[in-house]
């Protein structure tokens, strides 16, 4: 039962959606969270693990005529026993906030491309050993992204980007600074509604 109140919740919005008068609404604000992480948490569609970790489950944009400020915000916390009566923990949280700008071409279709500044913090520690890492990253990252308007309200993105970390590591005591690069596939699919 508990499964189906978050499908029921989204269908009930979509319906108010699809209700609502287009013309009379001046939508300045969007609300999105990732599908494919979502659906990924209840069936596994390559049958080992499939689409994998997005850092960022949330996303909010302020709208603009021409130009979007955008946040995001994701967080994967978990513990789970060792065996020996101990318990490993591995806990990241992550934040964006960037602008991007857009062009729409046909009625549905919308480009978007700017830049993210992002935080991340980690958190890993091992109870049978009694170590713990701590990684905090700050960096930036361009991105280019495609939305598919479904109505007046509704709609799917998904982008890519290209990180640049500058990373601070403390490994039990041990203290290291680094920066890494890494590519952001478009594996998010973000169900978006405008308000």
């Amino acid at each position: 039962m508990k499964k189906l109140i978050l499908p029921a919740m989204f269908l009930l919005a979509a319906c108010a959606a699809f209700s609502q008068n287009a013309d009379a609404l001046a939508h300045t604000r969007q609300f999105g969270f990732d599908a494919a992480g979502f659906l990924a948490r209840f069936f596994d569609f390559s049958g080992g693990g499939g689409f994998g970790e997005t850092p960022y489950y949330l996303s909010y944009r302020k709208l603009g005529e021409k130009k979007n400020t955008r946040l995001g915000l994701g967080a994967n916390l978990g513990v789970e026993g060792d065996g020996d009566g101990g318990a490993n923990s591995s806990n990241t949280i992550n934040f964006r906030a960037g602008s991007e700008r857009f062009n729409d071409f046909g009625k549905r279709w919308r480009a978007f491309y700017g830049w993210d500044f992002k935080f991340s913090f980690s958190f890993l520690s091992t109870g049978g050993s009694g170590n713990s890492t701590t990684q905090v990253a700050l960096g930036a990252a361009p991105l280019f992204g495609l939305q598919f308007r479904l109505n007046e309200r509704l709609s799917l993105s998904s982008e890519i980007a290209y990180n640049f970390f500058l990373t601070f590591r403390d490994n039990s005591g041990r203290s290291r600074f680094g920066a890494s690069t890494s590519f952001s596939p478009p594996i998010a699919v973000y169900v978006n509604y405008d308000f």
